[in-house]
């Protein structure tokens, strides 16, 4: 929620039934993406549940993805931590450990840090038209991408600024606002960061990556 407080009027006429299946959608698209893209990239890979975040199960993994797992309690955290620092590559997007495990929003700046955030500014007006990221840089994160190619953009994003040990191999253009209108210029915010941590790395896109690839089946978003 980008916006301020809402009185309690506004509370009782929400529609929550709608706000809960929007959710569960992006829950549902998430994972379907991240599954798909694994399996048409011919990647082994294991479903874990929450419970499953632990020293001990992550030792067998290299890598772990985290579609958009918003609630993460401070013991999990520090399990993704010692993961990364040891050698491990998390890959996260969106919200992933913004609420803690009882769904209350933090305000988490090691978290953050972790990601390779300084701030979490606002969120992108969900894009229905043709909006873009450019790839700026190359980076292992990037594939087989090219520096100056454009990629169709997330419809759901967030508008993030990077801290000062963070790469930014992608950022988004600024928004369209019509169809069939020239490019707009790059904006300020990243659309990929990367950081290194120890022996590891963490990956973030500010962006619902699975649920996109999953409606879209763009392949640059495989990559």
């Amino acid at each position: 929620d980008w916006s301020s407080d809402v009185c309690s009027s506004d509370l009782r006429s929400m529609d929550w039934a709608r706000r809960k299946k929007t959710s569960a959608g992006w829950i549902d698209g998430e994972i379907q993406g991240y599954f798909l893209a694994l399996s048409r990239s011919h990647i082994p890979f294991d479903m874990l549940w929450d419970a499953h975040i632990s020293a001990a199960r992550l030792k067998k993994y290299d890598v772990l993805i985290l579609p958009n797992v918003a609630c993460l309690s401070e013991t999990q955290k520090q399990t993704l931590y010692d993961f990364v620092r040891s050698g491990g590559t998390l890959v996260a997007d969106f919200e992933s450990g913004r609420y803690d495990e009882r769904g209350d929003k933090t305000n988490d700046a090691q978290w953050r840090d972790f990601l390779g955030m300084k701030e979490m500014v606002s969120a992108f007006t969900p894009s229905v038209i043709e909006d873009y990221l450019r790839i700026v840089a190359g980076e292992p994160a990037v594939g087989g991408l090219t520096t100056s190619q454009l990629v169709a953009r997330p419809q759901f994003a967030l508008k993030v600024t990077a801290n000062a040990d963070s790469k930014t191999p992608a950022v988004f253009l600024q928004a369209n606002g019509l169809s069939y209108q020239g490019l707009p210029a790059d904006s300020k915010f990243p659309a990929l960061l990367c950081r290194k941590v120890d022996k590891g790395r963490v990956v973030y896109f500010p962006s619902l990556e699975g649920e996109f690839y999953f409606s879209r089946k763009i392949e640059q978003h495989q990559t």
